[in-house]
């Protein structure tokens, strides 16, 4: 965990306790209560619980959990992208292959596709989800797991899947993209036209290429 959710959570905490115990475990103030009668004594039953000023601001950078990171390209480049094949992986015969031998070929999506299989590499210890925090930077290992895969998604590509999700060579293909991608970015800014251009001129040159630099980009990996 960065220093930064470690402080927010370790503030929160803190607040909480502060709050909890500040005026002793049966020493509640009441409404109409002089004497501060302890809990369940008030004469007309109710306490006043007052304001909890604690501050927890979200992250500026948090990644997507293995779930939303599947969705989110599922509704980007369409079914069946994520799955994979016996020729992606090394096993000293295919010519060339973009996982390592530790990889087997996926039966299901959603179930053993590139995305679900590396699930502890985007998610983390398990136990650790259990406090509601997830990682506010990109770890090796998630990135090396979106890196995956995004060049599972561009072999399917190359493949034939889906060719007009893949599609991104001219102004309309690139623009139809960002937006399925990226639809927290207004495709009438600036930033859009910038990222689709570039996108554009990279697809025109190596579609498959452009596809998994795009994929494997902080952009993707990013919670809106």
């Amino acid at each position: 965990m960065s220093t930064r959710a470690k402080t927010a959570t370790a503030f929160v905490f803190a607040a909480l306790t502060a709050a909890c115990s500040s005026s002793g475990s049966n020493d509640r103030t009441t409404n109409g209560a002089a004497n501060g009668t302890p809990d369940g004594g008030g004469p007309n039953g109710t306490f006043d619980a007052g304001t909890f000023p604690i501050d927890s601001p979200k992250p500026a950078f948090q990644v997507k959990s293995s779930t939303q990171l599947y969705n989110s390209v599922k509704a980007c480049m369409g079914d069946g992208m994520m799955i994979v094949t016996a020729d992606m992986i090394l096993n000293g015969t295919n010519p060339a292959p973009i996982l390592p031998a530790s990889f087997t070929a996926s039966t299901t999506e959603g179930v053993d596709d590139i995305v679900s299989s590396q699930r502890v590499a985007f998610d983390g210890d398990p136990t650790l989800l259990r406090q509601g925090t997830r990682a506010d930077s990109l770890t090796l290992q998630y990135v090396t797991a979106q890196r995956n895969m995004a060049n599972v998604v561009a072999r399917n590509c190359l493949a034939g899947k889906n060719p007009q999700m893949c599609n991104c060579g001219d102004p309309a293909s690139a623009t139809a993209l960002l937006s399925r991608c990226l639809p927290q970015l207004d495709p009438t800014s600036g930033v859009f036209e910038t990222a689709r251009a570039q996108l554009q001129i990279r697809c025109t040159a190596d579609k498959a290429q452009a596809i998994a630099s795009f994929l494997a980009s902080a952009a993707i990996a990013k919670l809106p």
